[in-house]
């Protein structure tokens, strides 16, 4: 994403309905390059090695960066040659610390007590749900710099400076325990687009949300639920003006913020 798709308002939100212990993961999508070659003190021998363009980097989606690595073998002819490289995507995963205290009752019917457990995740014990709403938990705006957004200040003219930027990760994961007696229904919901003043493009047309669509777990069952930022369905998208318009429930749409 590119130019005002990086100005984005972004929050990270799990839709749940059930009781369940939940475990965060967020992959990045920059690339960290590591080049592999063999070095020898008989010629010929790496004697230096290199990438182009130099690492670490941030393709923006859909569209990856190519990289070129390089090494001069010092050899009589002092020559240049490609070698293997091993691409490395490593994966951000949310503390227990931010998942128990950011992550909050946002809307939706009853209510929800987070409890911080044993080992990786946290348990978000409901009461008085219904079967056909969703009950919405997340890490509301601003986003806690915790979830591990980048700072970034947007806007020109009216500024405001805040750890939401998240263009530079290919997508997020939610792995759920139901530890209920019933099964439920999960889903993770992400919002973008800047609303209230500053900065001076907020417009309430630039409010979007992205979700993955819902799964079932049955009790004692265990998912892993993944937003994919390349493509996800899209809401409240029918009246966006610089991006695709979409009609609500729409699939296989890339996420952007503006």
């Amino acid at each position: 994403m590119g130019g005002e798709k990086e100005k984005m308002n972004t929050k990270i939100i799990a839709l749940l309905i059930a009781s369940v212990i939940a475990i965060a993961m967020i992959a990045p999508m920059s690339i960290a390059v590591e080049v592999g070659v063999d070095v020898d003190s008989v010629p010929p021998y790496i004697c230096d090695k290199w990438e182009d363009p130099e690492g670490p980097f941030y393709p923006k989606c859909p569209n990856p960066t190519p990289v070129n690595i390089y090494a001069c073998v010092c050899d009589v002819n002092d020559d240049i040659t490609s070698v293997t490289a091993t691409i490395r995507s490593p994966v951000l995963t949310l503390s227990d610390d931010e998942l128990g205290t950011q992550f909050a009752y946002e809307t939706g019917p009853g209510g929800v007590t987070i409890t911080d457990i044993a080992g990786d995740g946290v348990q978000f014990d409901f009461t008085n749900l219904k079967n056909a709403e969703g009950t919405i938990v997340g890490d509301n705006f601003a986003v806690s710099q915790k979830a591990g957004g980048a700072w970034k200040t947007y806007g020109t003219t009216q500024q405001f400076s805040t750890y939401g930027d998240f263009t530079n990760y290919a997508k997020y994961s939610l792995k759920f325990e139901n530890t209920g007696t019933t099964g439920c229904s999960v889903n993770l919901k992400m919002n973008t687009g800047w609303t209230i003043p500053p900065p001076e493009y907020a417009a309430m047309w630039r409010d979007t949300f992205w979700q993955d669509g819902w799964t079932w777990v049955g009790a004692g069952e265990t998912v892993t639920v993944t937003l994919d930022f390349s493509s996800a369905q899209v809401y409240n998208a029918a009246d966006e003006t610089e991006f695709t318009s979409d009609p609500d429930g729409t699939p296989g749409v890339a996420v952007f913020g503006d």
